[in-house]
């Protein structure tokens, strides 16, 4: 039978055409140095015969990609074999779909079709593990960008799904990481996610928390991060400032399951609880130690390197009011075991309402 290499080069029809004639069973196969969605490129391979793992330098994939049953063996640049089947690749990707759309000779399907492709065994295997209909595998931020890198290469939507989530997960830890991640990736609510998340910790902590992440990052990641940083203490320190979050109406108050904001001036018999201080912006008087607390939390705020994030707690504010004169009053003690609580929440909600319209600049996000 004339040789594939001679019939394509005497012949001047397709080379689809030509294997066809020669009866030479085709799988195409991923060119995979340059690749784009939406002009997808095909190369052709000969079917592969025999096991998968028959050369000695390819080795079979894990379970449950060692299934014989299989009617498309992927070949990683290292040498892996996965047996998988086309009817899952298609439907997590229109680019295999398009692929398995191309016309093949009788009898091609009798053997399982060969796909070389350019990623690692790893990367291959947890691209398969997220489209195959078991539990996703584990987020690997080592291997992440790999993967993101070969699931657009390959249309795959679920795996930049997978990435997103994972980078969510990773931001409540390291959120520079995270941050870089969905900034090399283009992912801008993840980016705009983990810049959030790092306010719980100052500059200088993240510095020294994850400051080898730092030398991943494109100068204007950084100048985005750090202005962002800047934007949301100043935004954080009107909001202690202005008395915004404590001064509604008590009507309000009470809509909102307040019944009463006990830590401005009252009279309970007591002058424990008497002792108040005016806020000329609001026109009201409220409990000194209440003050006391709004102004060492205005000044730990406006000190660079101070954490804007970390109010998840009422300690501070229940230590402030203990430490007052009005939690001599019996009725202001019996008010504060909910009372601070509450006043902590609204404080709380108040900065971070403030902070969420905050937009990190991403003009400069690579494409």
């Amino acid at each position: 039978m004339e040789s594939l290499e001679a019939a394509c080069d005497n012949l001047t029809p397709s080379p689809l055409t030509v294997l066809a004639s020669l009866k030479v069973n085709i799988a195409p196969a991923v060119i995979a140095t340059t690749m784009s969605t939406s002009t997808v490129s095909y190369d052709l391979f000969h079917s592969y015969p025999g096991s998968p793992s028959s050369g000695a330098s390819n080795t079979l994939a894990n379970e449950p990609f060692d299934d014989e049953g299989a009617d498309i063996i992927i070949r990683t640049a290292d040498g892996t074999d996965f047996m998988v089947y086309k009817f899952i690749l298609a439907r997590a990707s229109p680019f295999f779909k398009k692929m398995f759309s191309i016309p093949q000779p009788p009898g091609a399907d009798e053997i399982p079709h060969l796909i070389p492709v350019a990623e690692d065994e790893k990367t291959i295997d947890t691209i398969l593990r997220i489209c195959y209909p078991d539990s996703n595998p584990p987020f690997d931020d080592t291997q992440a960008e790999l993967v993101m890198e070969a699931g657009r290469k390959y249309d795959i939507g679920v795996v930049e799904a997978y990435f997103k989530a994972g980078v969510i997960s990773l931001a409540s830890s390291q959120p520079v990481k995270a941050y870089g991640l969905a900034y090399r990736g283009n992912l801008k609510e993840e980016a705009q996610a983990a810049a959030a998340f790092s306010l719980r910790f100052s500059l200088q902590e993240l510095l020294v928390k994850e400051g080898s992440q730092f030398q991943h990052l494109p100068g204007m990641a950084i100048r985005g991060l750090v202005h962002y940083h800047i934007q949301c203490r100043d935004a954080a320190y009107k909001v202690v400032d202005d008395w915004s979050w404590i001064t509604q109406d008590r009507r309000r108050d009470e809509d909102h399951g307040v019944p009463n904001r006990w830590w401005f001036q009252d009279d309970h018999s007591n002058l424990a609880c008497r002792s108040s201080v005016l806020l000329p912006a609001v026109g009201r008087w409220v409990h000194v130690w209440l003050k006391k607390f709004t102004d060492d939390l205005k000044l730990s705020i406006a000190m660079p390197g101070t954490p804007l994030g970390q109010l998840d707690t009422c300690v501070a504010i229940m230590t402030a009011f203990l430490a007052g004169t009005a939690s001599q009053c019996q009725v202001c003690r019996e008010a504060a075991g909910a009372g601070v609580p509450q006043a902590h929440a609204a404080l709380l909600n108040a900065i971070h309402n403030a902070q969420s319209k905050v937009k990190l600049d991403l003009t400069q996000m690579p494409l």
